[in-house]
Order: structure tokens, then sequence, then C-alpha cells
């Protein structure tokens, strides 16, 4: 392309045919920062030299700060927003549940084991499987096993204890 070429003002719309993007896209260009070679008075159209644009996309693209481009982040925030539409709608067809309902349901999943593994010992007496002189030690063998089955953290601590 000629020197001269490269040197004439274009506007917004031509800017935009020249680099084969949408008008919008040059204007996003600008609130982030691109250079504008002519700012007219309101009502006229502002201008802007092709070299010195190519120029800035190069240098937005391919340095570390590009990074921090606004249209980039624009991009982030709207994909962001999409997920979080697309989360809501799951919640709201019951695919997905809060971590507060989570919590609770372990909650009680976890008490109602307590009291079923606690009232084993009574239960054994009941159907005649142990003494009644047995059902404290069991119990107590019981409440030993509640204490150490709160300790584990991962799967592989619940492996290692089946392994014992």
């Amino acid at each position: 392309m000629a020197k001269r070429e490269q040197s004439k003002l274009l506007t917004r719309a031509q800017l935009a045919s020249a680099l084969g993007v949408t008008a919008g896209t040059v204007t996003r260009w600008q609130a982030d920062g691109m250079p504008v070679a002519r700012k007219r008075p309101r009502g006229q159209a502002t201008l802007f030299r092709l070299a010195d644009v190519k120029r800035w996309r190069e240098q937005v693209t391919t340095t570390p700060m590009a990074g921090l481009s606004l249209e980039r982040e624009r991009a982030l925030l709207t994909m962001a927003q999409r997920r979080k539409l697309d989360r809501d709608d799951d919640v709201a067809r019951g695919e997905l549940i809060t971590i507060a309902e989570v919590v609770r349901d372990g909650q009680g999943f976890v008490m109602a084991w307590r009291a079923k593994v606690l009232g084993l010992a009574r239960r054994l007496v009941q159907i005649g499987a142990i003494p009644k002189e047995s059902e404290a030690r069991v119990k107590e063998g019981c409440r030993d096993l509640l204490t150490e089955i709160s300790t584990w953290r991962t799967v592989a601590d619940c492996e290692a204890a089946t392994e014992e």
C-alpha cells in the first residue's frame, strides 16, 4: 500500500471496512484507547489513520498488557454473565441445588446415621444378639467409631481405615 494511502484519514465506517470489522468494533476500540487522528466537533466524523490503528492493534494483541484490554474484559464479563444466567436457569429447573441445600441435607443425613449407630447397642440387646451387660461396651465402641469417622477428611482417609 502506498505511503499516501496509509496516511489518508478515514471515517469510522471507512476504517471498519478497511479492517473488516463493524463500526461498533471501531467504537469499542476507540474506548479502549485506539489512536484518533482528528477528533472533530459533535456531528462531524472522527477521523483515523489506518497505519496508526494497525500499529495500535498489533501492540494491543501482542503485549502482556493485552490482558487488560477493555474489549477482552467486556467479552469475559459477557461470558461470565451468560454462565450465571445458565446456572440460574439450571437451579430454576431443579437441575442444580444450592450449597445451603447440600449442607442442610448432608447434615440431616449425618445426624440420622449418628442416631442409628448410637442406637445399635440397644437394638442388639432387644433382638437378643448381645446380653444387656454388654450394651454399655458396644455403645462405647460405637462412639469411638463415630469419633474416628469424624476425623476423616478425604476418600483416602476412609479407604485407609477400611484396610485396617
